[in-house]
């Protein structure tokens, strides 16, 4: 029998790791006491408040930041649209807004194919702002700081969709493309 503290016998230790057990009442991990408790406590905080804030910049109608979407875009549309949309390779990304009732917008690849303007996005089926964009064609696109009132119309044609993949490679960059992807989904925006 091995002798615990003051003396007092202590059960044989059980497995490989029993010399590493923490004491009682040290920390107390499944109650939220002790160190990982407070670490835990403070993540769970932080969650609450970056979903606050982001519940909170969706209702007060605040663009979209980066992945996360918003609402309504802010400042005034341009008096003229551009006949020539080429401008547009000129920005890494545009936002766009759909459903105008209650505007959403979100952050997505914009090109231009001779003068012609076109938003992108991959996987874009069960995206949000697509199925908007198919129920009601009115929407806005923010370039820059220049705000216009545009039309989206879901381009299907294979071959018009390969050029515009080789336009929106050309504007990021891209050596080698490679096969459009068939989950790639691509609306012409054009001023209403």
């Amino acid at each position: 029998m091995r002798l615990g503290q003051m003396g007092q016998p202590r059960p044989e230790a059980r497995g490989v790791y029993s010399a590493f057990r923490r004491p009682r009442g040290v920390v107390d991990y499944e109650s939220g006491s002790g160190v990982r408790g407070v670490v835990r406590k403070r993540f769970s905080e932080a969650r609450r408040t970056v979903a606050l804030t982001l519940f909170a910049a969706a209702s007060l109608g605040i663009g979209p930041c980066g992945p996360i979407p918003g609402g309504g875009l802010s400042g005034t549309d341009s008096p003229a649209p551009p006949a020539d949309w080429s401008f547009a390779n000129g920005v890494p990304r545009c936002a766009v807004e759909v459903r105008p009732e209650s505007p959403h917008s979100v952050t997505v690849n914009c090109m231009s194919w001779q003068g012609r303007l076109f938003v992108s996005c991959s996987e874009c089926e069960p995206k949000t702002w697509s199925s908007y964009a198919l129920r009601d064609p009115r929407g806005r696109i923010q370039i820059g700081d220049e705000l216009y009132s545009v039309a989206l119309t879901r381009i299907i044609d294979p071959a018009e969709l390969d050029f515009v993949w080789q336009a929106r490679a050309k504007k990021t960059g891209e050596e080698d493309a490679g096969k459009r992807p068939s989950d790639w989904w691509t609306f012409e925006l054009t001023s209403r």
